[in-house]
């Protein structure tokens, strides 16, 4: 908003957020002589300076205040998707364990259908002679081989997949990092230049006091009284 203030030499002014200053009558297109009118007594308004200071110390309490609001609430959110993170994390062990257990599983039943496929005794030392175990050792060295192949695969897929929800979730936590870091050093810059503007009007009114203090006529001293 505006802060309504004295001028200088252009009577009501407007004073923005900025600093910046803008004479009432020629912004809203009437006379100054109008603005008196409708207006309170401009000997009741602040100075321009003073205007300036005020609303730099309203403005470092209100951007303290979205400083903190706005902290507060990337925290929560950084804590929300760290939380998942952990969540993702014990999920995703769960899901190797899971794949792993049910592997073992197969390889187990695997291994005693191909023990099954072998003949002992009489018919074992038969299938030797004629040369048939070992063409069934053979289909099961394949067969054993690409068992190995497809869970290997599996087992690359499954990684691979919770690599790329990893990385989606990581990318998230890295920008919210830094827009928190680029918001917050932009309202640290805002309040520093309030700062600035404060301290600089501080000193802009104290020096116009001394000078009006030393330029004032001093009181005239009586000489000494003789008719005593």
């Amino acid at each position: 908003g505006y802060v309504l203030a004295r001028g200088d030499r252009r009577g009501f002014v407007a004073v923005d957020h900025r600093g910046e200053v803008f004479a009432v009558s020629k912004w809203a297109g009437i006379k100054t002589k109008e603005v008196r009118s409708r207006l309170t007594d401009e000997q009741n308004l602040p100075l321009v300076d003073e205007a300036r200071i005020q609303i730099a110390k309203d403005m470092t309490v209100r951007l303290d205040t979205l400083f903190q609001e706005q902290a507060s609430a990337f925290e929560t959110r950084m804590a929300q998707l760290e939380e998942k993170r952990q969540a993702l994390t014990r999920q995703h062990k769960a899901e190797r364990r899971q794949l792993r257990d049910a592997q073992n599983t197969l390889w187990h039943h695997k291994q005693q259908e191909w023990r099954n496929n072998l003949n002992k005794g009489f018919r074992g030392l038969f299938d030797r002679i004629t040369g048939k175990r070992r063409k069934i050792e053979e289909r099961i060295e394949q067969d054993a081989w690409q068992v190995k192949i497809d869970q290997q695969q599996e087992r690359d897929t499954l990684i691979f997949n919770q690599l790329e929800i990893r990385r989606s979730l990581q990318s998230r936590i890295t920008r919210l990092q830094a827009l928190k870091f680029h918001r917050l050093d932009e309202l640290e810059h805002d309040k520093s230049q309030y700062q600035a503007m404060r301290e600089q009007r501080l000193e802009q009114l104290e020096a116009q006091r001394r000078e009006q203090n030393r330029i004032r006529p001093q009181p005239r001293q009586r000489g000494p009284d003789w008719s005593r």
